[in-house]
Parts: C-alpha cells; sequence; structure tokens
C-alpha cells in the first residue's frame, strides 16, 4: 500500500535554464547529490532533474522534455507572483481562474517552463465556515465544575481505545485544570441534553512559543448515547467560528489511525489532509500512526 509520495522525476532538455527556472524564479531550493545531479526541493518534497539522454537508469520508456504538469501552492498572493513573473519576462497563459485542488479550493495561473512543462501556481482559498446547526442539544462554555462529566466521557476512551495516547486517565483535579487552561488560552464548550453533558471540544495551543499563536490544535469527544446526532459537527462548528474571530488562521486535527469515521468527520467540516506520521506512538503494545489535518480559517 502506498504511504507517500517521496519524489518526482523531471526530464528537461537544458539544466542550467531549468535550475534558473526554477531556482531563481520559482524560489524552489536547488540541491546537488551523487554525481553532478540536482534536486529541486520544496517542504519535506523534491523532483529530481534528469536531462535528455542522462546515462541513469532506469528511465521512463520515452523520455522526453516537456511532458510534465506540476502544481505548487505559493507563499503570498497570485498578484505578486504575476508581478515578479511579469519582470522576469515569463507569460501567464491563463488565470486567475478558481480550481480545486488535493487540499481544497485553490485559485491558479498556468505558466510553462524552459522545456515547455505546464506549471500551475496556486493560492489556498479559504472555504467559509457553515453556520452552526440548530441541534437539540445545548451549547455552552465548560466550567471547571464540568471536569467530572467531561471525564466520564473520556475516560474510557483512554483505558480503551487508540484514539487517545493517553495510558492513564487523568485525575478530575488535572481535568479541571485543564478546563481552566485551555478555556483561558482558546476554548472549551460542552453539549447538554436534559442537564447531561454528552459531548465536548476544545482548542489548545499548536505549540507554546509566541509566534505558533496563528494556529491551535482541536479535539471533540462525543458520550455513545449521543453518537450520530449532529453535535460534533455542531460543537466543532461552534469552536471553529470562535477561533476564527479570535485571528487563529489555522486549526488542527491529530487523528490516531484508523480511524476512518474521524476523517469523514473532518473532511466534511473543510478540513484536508496535511502529513501523515508512521508508527508516532505505542499503546497496548503496538505502534500506531497520526495524520495531521488542518482547516484553514483566515
Amino acid at each position: 500500500m502506498i504511504r507517500s509520495l517521496d519524489h518526482l522525476v523531471l526530464t528537461v532538455a537544458d539544466l542550467q535554464a531549468t535550475l534558473h527556472f526554477y531556482g531563481k524564479i520559482l524560489g524552489l531550493q536547488v540541491r546537488s547529490f551523487g554525481e553532478g545531479r540536482f534536486a529541486l526541493h520544496f517542504g519535506a518534497q523534491k523532483i529530481n532533474l534528469h536531462p535528455v539522454g542522462g546515462g541513469l537508469m532506469p528511465v521512463a520508456k520515452v523520455p522526453q522534455a516537456g511532458s510534465a504538469d506540476l502544481c505548487f501552492l505559493i507563499r503570498g498572493t497570485l498578484e505578486d507572483q504575476i508581478d515578479a513573473l511579469e519582470l522576469a519576462g515569463i507569460p501567464v497563459e491563463l488565470g486567475p481562474v478558481a480550481r480545486s485542488g488535493a487540499s481544497g479550493a485553490i485559485r491558479s495561473i498556468y505558466l510553462r517552463d524552459p522545456d515547455g512543462n505546464l506549471i500551475e501556481l496556486a493560492e489556498p482559498l479559504v472555504e467559509p465556515l457553515p453556520a452552526v446547526p440548530r441541534t437539540a442539544f445545548q451549547l455552552r462554555p465548560a466550567t471547571t465544575a464540568d471536569a467530572a462529566a467531561c471525564l466520564e466521557i473520556y475516560a474510557p476512551i483512554v483505558r480503551g481505545s487508540h484514539i487517545s495516547f493517553e495510558h492513564d486517565v487523568p485525575s478530575q483535579v488535572e481535568f479541571a485544570a485543564r478546563i481552566a487552561r485551555y478555556r483561558e488560552s482558546h476554548a472549551w464548550w460542552i453539549a447538554e441534553r436534559e442537564g447531561e453533558v454528552v459531548a465536548y471540544a476544545y482548542a489548545c495551543p499548536h505549540r507554546e512559543r509566541a509566534a505558533y499563536a496563528i494556529a491551535a490544535e482541536v479535539s471533540v469527544y462525543v458520550a455513545p448515547q449521543a453518537h450520530r446526532e449532529g453535535v460534533a459537527r455542531a460543537l466543532y462548528l461552534e469552536l471553529l467560528a470562535g477561533l476564527q474571530q479570535a485571528g487563529v488562521h489555522k486549526a488542527y486535527a491529530i487523528i490516531t489511525l484508523p480511524n476512518p469515521s474521524s476523517l469523514a468527520f473532518h473532511e466534511s467540516l473543510g478540513f484536508r489532509p496535511l502529513a501523515q506520521f508512521p508508527a508516532a506512538g505505542r499503546k497496548f503494545d503496538r505502534l500506531w500512526d497520526v495524520a495531521w489535518w488542518v482547516r484553514e480559517l483566515g
């Protein structure tokens, strides 16, 4: 089974022209490796460059320049990118136009590299949050007095599933402290039905250092008697709307795999897969993969 994409290979007619286009014009990092070989790096991905007629084997059945179609997400705006391309004398063939990317809605322009390969440069578009749906549940901010009720939902998940990576159930005192801490830094919401707490959702810091304040991690837990009744969706949308109003730009969901229902739930709310970490944690004497999903908020 395929885990992830490791790298791509691009066949090129003029290696130096290609290095200039991708390195100087588009800003990819050029690295040399092996015996006179070059690769273009961006994030965790890379493109190996293979000159037409190069000696490295094996190669594609008919290796020729000009046959690729590559899409890159950019930093900044498309307008800034268009201005930079105009200064470099590189024409834009099409765009800006709306497209659907692997990570959600995007806005794109199209141009050609020195070999005539089609290059798509795209900026992600923030999808608006749906309205919080009407529900039979009462939603309200949590207080430390809700610690016991929330812990009653959470404790069986710690003891009996891989969904939480905690090995031991926290004490009620510790759980109350978490509610107080995350209410102060972000938010903690609960859902009640006829006075009974049946679900909760909270946001917490993504990382402690100050620059990470634009992002938050989000989680939701639902009691068995309230599954499939829309309460998780209502809580999450309330939580995400509050984060957006507070100036948070990204919400991250950390999902231990396998968990197909959680993946489908987050996808329905506009979350997109960002990364997957194999064998990221050990629980119940086995290793578990972890997926990171992200929702753009602004």
